[in-house]
């Protein structure tokens, strides 16, 4: 490719490390995007690029972020939930006196699996690493080797770790996001 300020056919740079990112939603689910560069070999021009759009769903341990309450009958017949024998709402026991019961157990059921959904949500996505890759195709579709360098393709793309923690800091989950295209079908800067 031709770099409009050095004047003259230059290689690729490869060594510029990609632009990522991300983001998680309270379902688990991590969106972003991630942006490779290649650049002038000779001057540092950014020459051409390509963007991606990742989507993954995170493989968050069952269980974990989630508060299970149990639910009791109160000494007057009302419900209300209890989290480690504390009541919610307040440091209530199983006596009855408290401001946080409910008149059936399907009202302290609800009120229970709301809590719970809330506590869900509070996970963080952190990039650990992103690197650029390439690779070179050497065989054609009939997986005959390429003999001449003219007719074999060249892919970029990237390699992301990540990993997931809940607020109480502990990781919860972590992977990796892969993605390619080929040099040919990135968009030109110049």
């Amino acid at each position: 490719m031709r770099c409009n300020d050095c004047n003259k056919f230059v290689s690729f740079d490869d060594s510029t490390e990609p632009e990522a990112e991300i983001e998680i939603d309270e379902d688990g689910q991590i969106s972003g995007t991630v942006r490779i560069v290649l650049t002038c070999a000779e001057c540092g021009t950014e020459l051409k690029e390509s963007n991606f759009d990742v989507s993954e769903e995170a493989d968050i341990e069952d269980g974990h972020g989630e508060k299970r309450g149990a639910i009791e009958e109160t000494a007057d017949g009302r419900w209300m939930v209890l989290y480690d024998g504390i009541q919610a709402g307040g440091q209530r026991d199983l006596s009855g006196s408290g401001d946080l019961t409910f008149a059936t157990k399907e009202e302290a059921e609800k009120y229970e699996d709301s809590e719970r959904m809330h506590a869900h949500g509070d996970f963080e996505v952190e990039v650990d690493e992103v690197e650029l890759t390439s690779r070179t195709q050497t065989t054609d579709k009939h997986g005959k080797p390429i003999r001449n360098r003219r007719y074999m393709r060249t892919f970029y793309g990237f390699q992301l770790s990540y990993s997931v923690k809940c607020s109480c800091g502990e990781e919860v989950a972590s992977g990796t996001i892969e993605d390619e295209t080929q040099a040919s079908g990135m968009d030109e800067l110049t």
